[in-house]
Formats: C-alpha cells, structure tokens, sequence
C-alpha cells in the first residue's frame, strides 16, 4: 500500500492529489503502527496472550484490527474534510 501511493505521489502533478495520497499515507502508517503495537502491549501483559488473541470469543485479533481500521477511515475522512475546507477558504481569500 505505501508502495502505491509513493508512485501515485510521484506521478501525480495536481497539489491537492499529491495533499489526498499524503493524508492517506500518514493515516494508514498510523493506524498499522497503532494496531501493531497493541498487540505488542496485550503479548507483553497477558500471560495466556496466544489463547485470548486467537482462541477465545473467536480470537480478538480480527476485532482490534477492524477497530483500529475503523478508527483511521474516520480520522481520514475528518482530514479530508478539513482540507476541503482549507482549500475552500484559500480560493474563497484569493477571490
């Protein structure tokens, strides 16, 4: 994923193309980095860790990764809102 959207990065020549890929980018890493250490945290705190992560309740793992996947969409899609309207607000000021 961070492969394709250095190449679009690269390719791309409109700012606020290169300004979506960015955010995306940023968010991603975040929320990959979030959730692996998460994990980390609940292997290095929980002495039954295998069992509580893959096991029980049908394993958490699946549900901690679509939390946090959930948690970076809506922090996306709050950054994208908030640079339409920076971007709104530098055309509404050159005008």
């Amino acid at each position: 994923m961070m492969t394709i959207a250095l190449i679009s990065f690269g390719v791309s020549n409109a700012n606020s193309t290169k300004k979506k890929i960015f955010l995306f980018a940023v968010t991603y890493f975040l929320t990959v980095a979030a959730f692996s250490l998460t994990i980390e945290y609940l292997i290095r705190t929980k002495q039954n860790y295998f069992n509580f992560l893959y096991y029980e309740l049908g394993g958490s793992v699946d549900k901690i990764f679509f939390g946090w996947l959930a948690i970076g969409l809506i922090f996306l899609f709050f950054l994208l809102r908030q640079s339409k309207k920076l971007d709104l607000s530098d055309i509404k000021d050159q005008g």
